[in-house]
């Protein structure tokens, strides 16, 4: 049986989201919205106020990411909008406790960050 492809991301104001989409309707992955509680018509005060909350506490991921399985997967695209020159605590979270080995990943952000800082924050 053929491994499939995953589109994981997390998107608080939906840029990531909208080019998550578009990858796995692109590619035919199956797709994986980390953060599934948003209220997509809240405020822009409420979104930085949301923003600031994950990077103070950045394991509140942790419980919903053990739950991932990605055994049926081969190639992950992992999405995340750039914070404060970084990707976000939500993949950062993923990254830390998610079995991903012997699987292709491939990133995509949204937003460019510092020179070079995001993608050396990734490597």
């Amino acid at each position: 049986m053929p491994k499939k492809e995953l589109v994981i991301y997390h998107s608080a104001t939906g840029n990531t989201e909208k080019m998550a989409k578009q990858i796995a309707s692109e590619l035919n992955c199956d797709l994986l919205k980390i953060n599934n509680n948003d209220n997509p018509n809240q405020g822009k005060l409420s979104t930085i106020t949301k923003i600031v909350k994950q990077i103070i506490q950045r394991n509140q991921f942790k419980a919903d990411l053990k739950k991932i399985d990605l055994t049926a997967y081969s190639r992950i695209y992992i999405g995340s909008p750039c914070w404060f020159y970084t990707y976000i605590p939500p993949i950062e979270q993923f990254l830390k406790t998610t079995d991903y080995h012997n699987k292709e990943i491939i990133f995509f952000l949204t937003h460019g960050g510092g020179p070079r800082k995001t993608i050396e924050s990734l490597k």
